[in-house]
């Protein structure tokens, strides 16, 4: 089974709080969510945050399946060359998640792809616009980023 990750992080200062936009598509399926955690810190954070719940997930639910290849899409040129081995991961907090999500990574085949922010819009855009504002709030007020199992 070929799984693809389009991954999109980013910090809100003024609320400060992470966000993390998700599709996952699996089997000519897709699963769209929209994350917030509440607490500082940077887009890449968010973004490491969010690849290691999906691939700790991932791991859990597919013990029986064959996951022949993961694709992980994000605009943050910066993850990306890290995943692959060009850029070398020096800030500490960093550190210690991308070593977390390489750990998870070990024996996965696995593939980190740049996206550009146009064409992370355009994944990543209908699966904003099912919902209008409230439905989309009240929606984003239930979600547990850590009890609820909803990936896959």
């Amino acid at each position: 089974m070929e799984i693809e990750i389009y991954i999109k992080g980013s910090y809100i200062p003024r609320d400060e709080k992470m966000c993390i936009n998700v599709l996952i598509k699996y089997d000519k399926k897709e699963v769209s969510r929209y994350f917030e955690i509440s607490q500082k810190g940077s887009a890449i954070e968010a973004e490491y945050l969010g690849l290691i719940k999906i691939i700790n997930t991932l791991k859990t639910k597919l013990t029986r399946k064959n996951l022949t290849i993961l694709k992980i899409y994000s605009q943050n040129e910066s993850i990306m060359k890290q995943l692959t081995g060009e850029y070398r991961v020096s800030n500490s907090r960093i550190l210690n998640l991308y070593s977390e999500l390489k750990s998870l990574l070990g024996g996965v085949n696995y593939q980190a792809i740049w996206l550009s922010k146009s064409e992370m819009s355009e994944k990543l855009k209908p699966h904003a616009e099912m919902y209008n504002e409230k439905q989309l709030k009240d929606i984003l007020n239930k979600i547990d980023f850590d009890d609820e199992d909803i990936w896959i």
